[in-house]
Parts: C-alpha cells; structure tokens; sequence
C-alpha cells in the first residue's frame, strides 16, 4: 500500500457504487447479476 501511496479505508461511502437506477427493483438487479455471472435463473423462488 504505501508503494501504491494508498492507505486504509476510513469512509465506507467511497465504496458506493452507482451503476444500477434507482428506480430498477431489487428482483431485476438480483436478475441481472445472476446474468453477469453466467447464472440464467429458471426457479423464480430460488
């Protein structure tokens, strides 16, 4: 870390990411992400 000149994380909020709409449900995220992963899923209950 001190080679890079970077140090602990003190303030979680700089791990906040923006990259889904607010408005989008949290079923079509989980979706989505299961998408990403290369997970299609096909059980809606699981």
């Amino acid at each position: 870390m001190a080679e890079q000149g970077t140090g602990p994380i003190t303030d979680v909020s700089a791990l906040h990411g923006d990259f889904w709409p607010e408005e989008e449900s949290i079923e079509a995220f989980l979706e989505t992400l299961h998408e990403w992963r290369g997970h299609k899923r096909t059980d809606p209950a699981r």
